[in-house]
């Protein structure tokens, strides 16, 4: 196995249903937290652009443990 194999890493032996799959979860995930934020913050959330919220989602995700099985 090559180290940093891009190819491997995005698309080795993954369905292209698999893929969409993820897109539509993410996508739906991101709207929840985004009306969800909007509803229910206080007034600087509400003053938050798309993509601030956009990249609190990000680092949040990105900075969650993954469990390993």
């Amino acid at each position: 196995m090559k180290a940093f194999d891009l190819q491997r890493m995005a698309l080795d032996n993954v369905p292209v249903a698999f893929l969409g799959e993820v897109a539509l979860r993410s996508f739906y995930t991101f709207v929840l937290v985004f009306l969800f934020l909007k509803v229910t913050g206080r007034r600087g959330v509400r003053q938050m652009s798309l993509f601030e919220v956009l990249i609190i989602l990000t680092l949040g995700v990105g900075g969650r443990r993954r469990r390993v099985l």
